[in-house]
């Protein structure tokens, strides 16, 4: 049995107005791309953006180095692992992004490691995945 407790919150009134803008847009969204009649409310959104913060506070990982800067760590990427877990080929990631086979080949190799152009167009493609689920790092 789930137990709900009621949370009274006071938000500026251009604040509700960008919450109802954005609960607007994505539902029409949804209607137009996503054959779905389900649409959400205000309450879903705030629950969902409360959900979303505490579950980044909850596996905020510590990118292995990633904020030091002086120790000798080599980035390196999990693009392989996720775009085949997001079930996205490689063929399909290089006509999404203009980068070439052979390029992209050796980016999910991590024989290279992407230009700071290529990692934006691949971030943008696979829909802007949090940072610590596709970059690591390693010690030389």
């Amino acid at each position: 049995m789930t137990i709900y407790r009621e949370l009274v919150i006071h938000l500026k009134e251009e604040t509700m107005k960008d919450i109802e803008l954005l609960v607007i847009y994505q539902n029409a969204k949804t209607l137009l791309f996503h054959d779905s009649k389900q649409t959400n409310t205000i309450e879903d959104f705030v629950t969902g953006c409360i959900h979303h913060y505490i579950d980044r506070v909850k596996h905020q990982i510590d990118l292995s180095g990633i904020n030091d800067l002086g120790k000798p760590y080599r980035l390196q990427n999990h693009l392989k692992e996720y775009i085949d877990k997001k079930g996205i080929s490689q063929a399909m990631l290089a006509e999404r992004t203009g980068i070439g086979a052979s390029n992209l080949s050796l980016i999910m190799k991590n024989k290279n490691q992407p230009s700071l152009d290529y990692f934006f167009r691949i971030w943008i493609a696979l829909e802007c995945p949090p940072l610590d689920k596709i970059l690591y790092r390693v010690e030389e």
